[in-house]
């Protein structure tokens, strides 16, 4: 397997087959998650990515930097990945009031981002509360 090490921990390479494959899986996973976080809302269930090493992370990131997910989805389907490679997170969904208008966002918790300040948590989703469960993949 093509990796790079950088000083955040090994990467597969950018045009490495883990990469690729886990970028397509999350263009795929985007748009399931767009029908059925409408149709079923918050207990919608996208599948698992296939067995690929966590540094192909980096084509994960790649798709969701390039097209346009609203913060759920980004947030289902980042959880998603994460809990298939042992590293179970939380959604949160919170809401904040701006100037009289009422904003919300849902995040993965501990991932700090500059735009998940200011809102009060009202939901928080574990990966297991909604099937998805925790393996980990080869390849390591």
């Amino acid at each position: 397997m093509s990796t790079a090490t950088t000083g955040s921990g090994t990467w597969t390479r950018k045009f490495a087959p883990a990469t690729l494959r886990a970028a397509l899986w999350t263009m795929i996973s985007l748009r399931r998650a767009r029908r059925l976080l409408k149709a079923e809302g918050l207990r919608a269930r996208i599948p698992p990515p296939p067995r690929l090493p966590i540094g192909a992370t980096r084509g994960v990131f790649a798709v969701l930097r390039r097209t346009d997910p609203t913060c759920l989805e980004r947030a289902t389907v980042l959880q998603t990945w994460l809990a298939a490679h042992d590293h179970p997170v939380d959604i949160v969904v919170g809401v904040r009031s701006d100037g009289g208008k009422i904003a919300a966002h849902a995040w993965i918790d501990g991932r700090q981002g500059r735009d998940n300040t200011g809102f009060n948590e009202i939901v928080r989703i574990h990966p297991s509360a909604l099937g998805r469960s925790t393996r980990t993949p080869t390849g390591r």
